[in-house]
């Protein structure tokens, strides 16, 4: 049969649809990530972050989403955190939206990105319970941070919290950041906070509201914006360019991306080796059960304890001098871009656990895996190029086509 330009425009579109699927489904099964490069809003948000950590002050971050926006704005949050901890800064965190389901997303974030940097509740983060309230709680929170949120979700008095004692207001932390859903919350807190009080500030919004946000940016209002799933994913991209990924200790989010059913396998088999045996030996019985009918019947059994008392058998062995032979150390080396260092005590614990993950290699998620939101932009910016590609194509065709009937 001839081929001509004008059958394009004749093909089923069940075929055209069939063709981005794959392009969608395709990445997915194969967990391949484009690499991101971070854009001048990305770069400022990082640079903050880093410039904050080091001023030794907290930073103020407001957590203003719930499931329902937590494709975009989860990744955000895990990224911003990681960046914190890692770099030994210290974070006051506020559920100002999102009601129970909000907090309890929010406390499992938590709950991941300090055991992976070993940070401690009260010395290195707290965490405002939810409380309703939009203009208002912006207002009280730029006069008196104790007015506003007299206790942390815990129920301890913030005045009687060694890590607010100097921040008694906005204006006193390093940096706020927010990341929320709607254009409205962001002119809230740009009204009654960062104009009055000219804050360090920063925004994590979904992709249809970044264009309305840029327009802050532009004025400088704004210092750093995640727009969407592009900006969560260019920062994880910077976390894994400059090691801040690579001193990750192990988590409950880990247990999400592993081989839980083979995992729990090997950790059971007594004649797997020393390091097994460490980690076996921590774990208490009720989770030992509960790997046994995993490994067994190849599902989940595990509870977010279970998966917590793996986590810290397995951050046990990583923080052990002792546990891993010097010499496997040496031959582990940390990936990192140009004119990235780490400090030695960082690129040890590093090594350590990758010594973990070698031993583990097909059950367990690596530090050096791609991020969430990478992950997830990958397909998406395939199948913008293959809609692209078919709409070109439809378009030849078209005009085509009526350039022949003329002739």
């Amino acid at each position: 049969m001839k081929f001509s330009l004008e059958s394009i425009f004749n093909v089923d579109r069940r075929i055209v649809f069939i063709f981005v699927f794959l392009a969608l489904l395709l990445p997915l099964l194969s967990r391949y990530a484009m690499p991101c490069k971070a854009g001048r809003d990305v770069l400022d948000m990082y640079e903050s972050i880093e410039a904050a950590a080091a001023s030794g002050r907290p930073v103020f971050l407001a957590f203003e989403f719930d499931p329902t926006g937590a494709a975009e704005q989860e990744p955000m949050a895990r990224s911003v955190l990681r960046h914190l901890f890692a770099r030994g800064g210290k974070a006051v965190v506020m559920c100002k939206s999102g009601g129970q389901q909000g907090e309890a997303l929010h406390l499992q974030i938590l709950e991941d990105c300090s055991l992976e940097y070993d940070r401690q509740y009260g010395e290195d983060y707290i965490y405002l319970p939810f409380k309703p309230g939009s203009t208002t709680l912006v207002i009280n929170l730029g006069q008196s941070l104790a007015n506003a949120w007299p206790k942390d979700y815990r129920g301890s008095d913030l005045i009687n919290i060694p890590l607010v004692q100097n921040c008694g207001r906005l204006a006193d932390f390093s940096y706020v950041m927010v990341i929320c859903s709607s254009l409205t919350t962001v002119v809230d807190w740009i009204t009654y906070g960062q104009s009055p009080y000219n804050l360090k500030m920063g925004f994590g919004v979904l992709g249809n509201v970044t264009p309305d946000v840029s327009n802050y940016v532009q004025s400088r209002q704004v210092i750093g914006l995640l727009g969407g799933l592009v900006g969560a994913a260019q920062y994880e991209q910077l976390l894994l360019d400059n090691g801040i990924s690579a001193l990750r200790r192990f988590s409950s989010a880990d247990m999400v991306r592993s081989q839980l059913p083979n995992l729990c396998r090997r950790l059971l088999n007594e004649g797997e080796g020393p390091v097994v045996k460490a980690v076996r030996e921590k774990l208490p019985l009720a989770t030992l059960q509960a790997m046994e009918q995993t490994a067994e019947k190849r599902f989940d059994y595990l509870t977010q304890a279970d998966k917590r008392s793996i986590v810290m058998a397995l951050n046990s062995v990583i923080e052990s001098a002792e546990m891993i032979p010097e010499k496997e150390l040496k031959e582990m080396s940390v990936k990192l871009q140009a004119g990235a260092k780490l400090p030695a005590e960082d690129e040890l614990r590093a090594r350590r656990r990758m010594y973990v993950e070698k031993i583990f290699a097909s059950e367990l998620a690596k530090a050096s895996d791609p991020g969430r939101a990478m992950l997830w932009m990958t397909p998406q910016s395939i199948a913008h190029v293959a809609l692209i590609i078919a709409i070109i194509l439809g378009n030849v065709s078209y005009f085509s086509s009526r350039s022949s009937r003329r002739n």
